[in-house]
């Protein structure tokens, strides 16, 4: 697992079952017990029986207009991915193509932008995790 954390992040306690559960340490009836994270009321569902390639938080804070069916960006500060050769051509094929849209600001996949951090990797990830390669 690669993990990604700004200077500035604080972890207040071990990540050691959000590891397990992405290295598929554990039964899959013992997984959703052991993240309480994925019961949190804003999470989406979790399908713990497919691989876990990416763990991040949502930066709520950074929509300019927030609606329940707003995009919203990863904040930039934690991110914890399985790293894979084939992700990264995917990756490397949308940025070739060029599909931020910029005028108007609709972003990534024309729906993954109009936030702060959206032509970055806090837009084309949510964009690649929820539309390109969804699960």
């Amino acid at each position: 697992l690669a993990v990604h954390l700004d200077f500035d992040s604080l972890i207040l306690r071990p990540m050691d079952d959000l590891f397990d559960v992405m290295l598929r340490k554990q039964k899959d009836d013992k997984v959703a017990e052991s993240l309480a994270v994925a019961k949190l009321t804003r999470s989406k569902p979790v399908d713990f029986s497919r691989p876990i390639d990416a763990a991040f938080t949502r930066d709520y804070n950074s929509v300019k207009k927030p609606r329940p069916d707003s995009p919203v960006g990863y904040q930039g500060g934690f991110l914890v991915i399985r790293p894979s050769l084939a992700v990264l051509e995917r990756y490397r094929t949308i940025l070739q193509r060029g599909e931020f849209n910029l005028n108007p600001r609709t972003g990534w996949g024309n729906k993954f932008g109009n936030f702060y951090g959206d032509a970055t990797f806090q837009g084309i990830l949510p964009y690649y995790y929820e539309d390109v390669a969804p699960g």
